[in-house]
């Protein structure tokens, strides 16, 4: 046991030398652009997460309040997990389409706002003019950050306006349109094709997904109504004939009513998950697109 208590002992100190080794080890300068572009785009980013914490608070307090008020009502430690399960899943019974929608949205604005570039370029024949003059018109979700670029292609050209772009949207979309402006800003190529093109893929993939949402909406209609039925039958039967639940108040009860309800909920779960959209791979990586965007991001922080 000695010699394996000296070589145990002699591994801490060791590891314990290299700690505070590396604990006076000096750390690379940051890069101060690299951190005004990250104090900026935080900036837009803490409403995005106070509304994932309110959405979560909701599903918390929900499922506490049904727990709670399952457990008071019936005094099974069963029926108080299951209401608790009912408080958290139910949020997200309601935020699923929503989000599917907005991400329906969101691509439909980068097709109407690609299109309006490709006309603007067919009539003007710079693409320059055509992404200024595009601002003022572009879709309400891109408008705000499509005005910002354009402030920022007068000042400090197209491609460092275009690289903010992409930076601050964080979106394959903004990716795809960023990418085919700056190759054909960089060779000289007919933007009027790429955009054409481009702009038909994303329609092409708006009605993709709309047609899969009339799908899941059908199938979604079922699995509510299922619900709806089944818990209102529940409690006229709890109400007018408790007399039934008797059985559930033995241990026996708990645990099929307990795996009746993680049955239940974790179909609803699975369906939830099976009717999620994929989300194509970003093109550009954020540590690029932070990189290329950090003049852009100094310039935007010095004029507020």
């Amino acid at each position: 046991m000695t010699p394996v208590l000296v070589v145990l002992l002699g591994a801490g100190a060791a590891i314990g030398l290299l700690t505070v080794a590396l604990a006076f080890v000096p750390k690379p300068p940051k890069d101060p652009e690299q951190e005004r572009l990250r104090k900026f785009r935080a900036k837009g980013t803490r409403a995005e997460a106070r509304k994932a914490l309110a959405d979560r608070m909701l599903q918390l307090v929900l499922a506490v309040a049904l727990g709670l008020g399952g457990w008071y009502v019936t005094g099974w430690l069963a029926a108080g997990l299951v209401g608790a399960m009912a408080g958290w899943v139910g949020p997200l019974m309601v935020q699923g389409p929503k989000k599917r929608q907005a991400l329906t949205d969101e691509i439909e604005s980068y097709s109407q706002w690609a299109e309006q570039v490709r006309d603007l370029v067919g009539a003007s024949g710079s693409l320059f003019e055509a992404v200024v003059l595009s601002a003022g018109n572009a879709p309400a979700k891109l408008r705000p950050a499509v005005v910002n670029m354009a402030a920022l292609a007068r000042t400090l050209g197209l491609p460092h306006a275009l690289d903010w772009f992409a930076a601050e949207m964080r979106s394959p979309f903004a990716d795809r349109l960023v990418l085919g402006m700056k190759i054909a800003w960089d060779s000289g190529a007919r933007v009027t094709e790429a955009f054409e093109t481009t702009a038909r893929g994303m329609r092409n993939e708006v009605e993709m997904r709309r047609r899969n949402e009339v799908a899941n909406s059908r199938a979604w209609t079922q699995v509510v109504a299922i619900l709806f039925v089944t818990f209102i039958s529940v409690g006229f039967m709890f109400v007018f004939s408790r007399g039934f639940f008797e059985p559930f108040g033995t241990l026996i009860g708990q645990v099929v009513l307990l795996a009746a309800g993680m049955l239940i909920f974790g179909c609803v779960f699975w369906v939830l998950k099976l009717s999620e959209t994929g989300v194509p791979i970003r093109l550009l990586s954020d540590e690029h697109a932070e990189r290329a965007a950090a003049p852009a991001a100094t310039a935007m922080s010095e004029g507020t």
